[in-house]
């Protein structure tokens, strides 16, 4: 988890995302992490989180933008055998959907979103949209969820 946090923060500041949500702890308390590994070094992750049912990703991320082109190429196969896995992993618990989670839909191929829903649509799959509301009552906090990733704790 160590590992999979830091790799992820690099690729999510490289990304421009938001702060992480939640704590190593909290990570291994909800999800199942699948990571592709060279050498013990992982080259990609992603953390998913399960019901009776469904599994769906919540956080993933590589180590593309720290190599040179070919290993890039090599990290992009890792990161598609990382989605085998789970559905793999999803077909013998006999859950009934994979969620990518989530799906920017914009028109700005600028946007780092954008390059991340190229990747989801090599997959097939259906777009569904689901709703959700978040309320914060603390100011603090609303100010605090609004800065980009700075830093983690572990």
């Amino acid at each position: 988890y160590d590992a999979f946090l830091d790799m992820f923060v690099k690729f999510a500041r490289k990304k421009q995302f938001k702060a992480l949500p939640f704590s190593k702890e909290t990570m291994k308390n909800m999800g199942t992490l699948f990571t592709a590994e060279l050498n013990g070094k992982i080259l990609s992750g992603m953390l998913a989180v399960e019901d009776s049912e469904n599994i769906r990703a919540l956080l993933g991320g590589s180590i593309r933008f720290e190599v040179d082109e070919e290993m890039a190429r090599l990290v992009s196969r890792a990161n598609k055998f990382i989605i085998w896995k789970i559905l793999e992993y999803a077909k013998n618990r006999g859950y009934k959907k994979f969620d990518f989670g989530g799906y920017y839909g914009g028109n700005n191929k600028d946007d780092p979103m954008a390059t991340i829903d190229f990747f989801k649509r090599q997959f097939g799959g259906e777009i569904v949209s689901y709703y959700n509301y978040e309320k914060y009552y603390s100011k603090i906090y609303s100010l605090i969820k609004s800065f980009p990733l700075l830093s983690h704790s572990t």
